[in-house]
């Protein structure tokens, strides 16, 4: 049983040790919509990113702030973020 739980628990140190946490604040078929929304982010302070993804057969553009050292800074991030008047999600990143 011991075994089983390991790579469960691996994968969040893994995480966390490498600062790989990021909100995302967005996800959009149109990029000018994406770049719209990380050029606010930007001018409020935040250090935005937009990523192209694959998913269901079409292109979607991530919008997400970040990274963050640890799930605790995320949250902290996200909760900063909201203040500002977006919402978003906590997730492994970059």
């Amino acid at each position: 049983a011991a075994p089983a739980m390991a790579p469960a628990v691996a994968a969040p140190q893994g995480a966390a040790a490498t600062g790989s946490y990021v909100v995302q604040v967005g996800s959009f078929a149109a990029r000018t919509t994406a770049d719209a929304l990380a050029a606010t982010l930007r001018r409020q302070g935040f250090s935005a990113s937009v990523s192209a993804v694959q998913s269901g057969g079409r292109t979607l553009h991530r919008v997400r702030v970040g990274p963050a050292g640890s799930r605790d800074a995320a949250d902290a991030l996200r909760l900063r973020l909201r203040t500002a008047g977006h919402t978003g999600s906590v997730v492994p990143g970059p």
